[in-house]
């Protein structure tokens, strides 16, 4: 077995990526990445997030499946912290911009969907602090993704908010000038695409075994 820098255990994965076509295809506990569009916001998190070498996503989702029926699980800047159905999901998404994830790491899929179900009602991120009430995408899923002791199967990592010239995206800049604060450059934080390339390098890894 083997370890990747964004995870903190020692953990045998086997990762299955598909883009969502079939309902019938989505476990409890896969993520449902977001392909970037074309939006300012969207824009500014692929500027300053994307992986080389791999296609970005601006969100990450968690799905459930309860009576037959498939919910997810987010942290959206128009709702905050949700559950709502995957039918309305995937059509303000569009069906072929999400990507599903079965991440086939040893997690209770009971204990994560209760953490994430914990946090409906909280507000949105907008300011990218981890020691606020507010959840931002993937920080939702850093905080329900816990094994049985309470300790996270995702790491943090330093946030970048500039571009891969090193600029500072304008669309950052006005967004925390407005906010009165500085933007959280280096703060400890996780963004979607470090969730799905931590999760792809883990699985690429061991299927060379």
């Amino acid at each position: 077995m083997i370890t990747f820098a964004f995870m903190k255990y020692i953990i045998p994965v086997v990762l299955l990526m598909v883009m969502v076509s079939c309902n019938d295809d989505i476990r409890n506990g896969d993520l449902l990445f977001v392909r970037a569009s074309d939006s300012d916001f969207s824009q500014a998190i692929d500027a300053s997030t994307a992986v080389d070498g791999m296609e970005s996503f601006d969100h990450v989702a968690i799905a459930m499946v309860k009576d037959g029926e498939i919910y997810v699980i987010e942290a959206a800047p128009r709702t905050g912290v949700v559950c709502r159905p995957f039918a309305e999901f995937s059509a303000e998404s569009g069906a072929d911009n999400i990507v599903m994830v079965h991440p086939n790491f040893k997690f209770d899929t009971d204990i994560v969907l209760l953490r994430a179900l914990s946090y409906v009602g909280r507000p949105y991120d907008f300011y990218f602090i981890p020691t606020d009430e507010a959840l931002y995408c993937s920080e939702l899923v850093y905080e329900a993704f816990v094994d049985a002791g309470g300790n996270h199967m995702f790491q943090t990592v330093p946030m970048n908010f500039r571009a891969a010239d090193g600029t500072m995206p304008q669309y950052w800049v006005d967004h925390f000038e407005k906010t009165g604060m500085k933007v959280p450059e280096g703060v400890q934080g996780t963004n979607p695409n470090q969730i799905y390339e931590s999760i792809r390098q883990i699985s690429k890894q061991n299927n060379k075994k």
